[in-house]
């Protein structure tokens, strides 16, 4: 069996996808890149989990610089 580490699993999700996608330039966080971010209520490298549940422990989302949910206390 192989398995990933949390820091791998999310790395999957997003690096790679990117360089499979062949939009490795365009994706990620730096200057001219789309880039989203999520807020978590915890640390998802600690417990991958929280990035499931249909976002439960997701406060904030921003996605092309728009703030689309807005839970943050």
């Amino acid at each position: 069996e192989i398995f990933l580490s949390n820091i791998e699993t999310i790395q999957n999700a997003t690096i790679v996808n990117a360089e499979i996608s062949r939009m490795k330039d365009l994706l990620g966080v730096k200057k001219s890149a789309f880039a989203d971010l999520l807020i978590v209520d915890n640390d998802p490298l600690k417990n991958l989990k929280l990035l499931c549940n249909d976002g439960e422990s997701i406060s904030g989302i921003i996605s092309n610089g728009i703030l689309i949910k807005n839970e943050i206390n």
